[in-house]
């Protein structure tokens, strides 16, 4: 998180539990925060947390409750729509870009589209083994049926 999105959660904070937010307070929880938690993320943890408890929240919580968050929406996606025709290190690195999309907040098949692109892949049009399985498929359909 950047240090003026740390403030701005600081002083979300400071509104439901009066704490006191100064220059410090926001270097330090800037620092122990992950550098790409979203705000977004870090606000739902603690309107999550504060429906629930009135607990003081510290950088641990918060880190903790967007784990959660991020962990359901994995979840909610179901399985990967994984493109054919990758090998096993393809397939492993898309499925590691897809999921990172995802978490970050991307709808299952916007994530699939972000993997893709991110790896080069070209999703309307069939693999060149693909096509030409395919291909020969239908050539030995034909032939079945006479055709």
């Amino acid at each position: 998180m950047r240090k003026s999105e740390v403030a701005t959660l600081l002083g979300m904070l400071a509104a439901t539990d009066n704490r006191t937010v100064g220059d410090l307070d926001v270097e330090t929880w800037a620092a122990i925060l992950p550098p790409d938690m979203p705000l977004a993320d870090a606000q739902a943890a603690v309107i999550q947390h504060r429906q629930q408890s009135v607990d003081w929240l510290q950088p641990k919580h918060i880190i903790d409750l967007v784990g959660g968050i991020r962990r359901e929406r994995l979840q909610r996606a179901g399985m990967p729509p994984i493109p054919g025709d990758l090998t096993w290190a393809q397939e492993q690195d898309w499925r590691v870009l897809w999921c990172s999309h995802v978490k970050a907040g991307l709808e299952r098949s916007a994530a699939a589209r972000a993997a893709s692109d991110a790896m080069g892949l070209i999703e309307d049009e069939p693999a060149p083994a693909v096509a030409a399985a395919r291909l020969q498929a239908i050539e030995y359909l034909a032939q079945s049926k006479g055709v």
